[in-house]
Parts: structure tokens; C-alpha cells; sequence
């Protein structure tokens, strides 16, 4: 716990709370706290639920919602590409 969570531009962004492998991945940045959640379903498959709290004013919260939108389903998608091809990163 408590190595960078995500790289922007080369630098290393908040931190690694939590993790349990096969179930969940919990970090903080910038004030938010994010936990990518797996979630098996019916159909012997798995769905990946994104979680995020963050304490903040309610205009605040409205415009962040709304950008990390765009950016949370673009990263949901290319993660969703990615283990259905097989082109993840090597274990």
C-alpha cells in the first residue's frame, strides 16, 4: 500500500490504499478515493463497477461527475477490450 496509484505525464498521481486481489483495487487522488470492483454476475462472467467518493461542495461535485464521466467510461471500455482480447499487461 502506498505506491503511486496512476501516472499523469510522467509523474506519479495519489496513492494505493487498498487491494485484494480478484476483487478489488482501492486508491486516492486528488481528494477522491476510486475502488474498481469485480463483481461476479449470473452469467458466469465478471463486471467491473467503479467506485468513487469524494467530499465536496454540490457544484463541485456536478462539473467533476460529469468530466470524470467521459473519462471513467473511456477507461472502462479500453479495460474491457483489453481482458476480452487477451492484450493485458504479462503476469
Amino acid at each position: 500500500m502506498g505506491e503511486a496509484f496512476t501516472t499523469a505525464g510522467g509523474r506519479r498521481r495519489g496513492r494505493i490504499l487498498a487491494v485484494e486481489p480478484g476483487h478489488h483495487l482501492t486508491g486516492e487522488i486528488m481528494g477522491a478515493v476510486l475502488s474498481y470492483v469485480l463483481v461476479p454476475d449470473a452469467g458466469n462472467g465478471t463486471r467491473l463497477l467503479l467506485k468513487v467518493v469524494m467530499r465536496t461542495n454540490p457544484v463541485i461535485a456536478l462539473g467533476g461527475c460529469l468530466g470524470d464521466l467521459v473519462m471513467a467510461r473511456r477507461q472502462l471500455l479500453n479495460l474491457k477490450r483489453l481482458a476480452e482480447s487477451g492484450d493485458g499487461p504479462a503476469r
